[in-house]
């Protein structure tokens, strides 16, 4: 992989990365806020938080090791595990109206589903371009 693109995927791995861990410490710290989380305990974030964090940390480091269509994959999983946090907008699992949550949750939760479409995005073009250049130029 060239310094472009690895000093590309560390920006947006790391921007992700920050939205994430603001939007989780939230979760954690104010869980009465979200009313579509009555029942959930912090544990239960913070586990779900450790092993998506496991597929972001393996999709980077596949890439800064030169495996790029493997570190792909695990991108791909990561920012799916990302969309997840619009779960908290689901009709089925709100206990309440959206309007009870704060702007601070709804800027945690866009920032974080921003920043994972743009890494998924970016990995998205990136995984096609090496495709179409087949397994000899890569």
């Amino acid at each position: 992989m060239n310094t472009t693109v690895i000093r590309a995927l560390t920006v947006l791995f790391g921007v992700n990365l920050v939205a994430t861990l603001i939007h989780y410490a939230d979760n954690v710290a104010r869980l009465n806020a979200y009313p579509d989380l009555p029942t959930t305990a912090p544990w239960h974030i913070l586990s779900f938080l450790a092993i998506m964090l496991l597929f972001g940390i393996a999709g980077f480091w596949l890439f800064l090791k030169n495996h790029p269509m493997l570190a792909a994959y695990f991108t791909y999983i990561y920012c799916a595990l990302n969309f997840v946090v619009l779960g908290h907008y689901t009709a089925s699992r709100l206990n309440g109206p959206v309007s009870e949550y704060g702007m601070a949750i709804h800027l945690a939760i866009f920032a974080e589903v921003l920043t994972a479409l743009a890494l998924l995005l970016y990995v998205g073009r990136l995984h096609w371009r090496l495709r179409r250049r087949g397994p000899t130029e890569r």
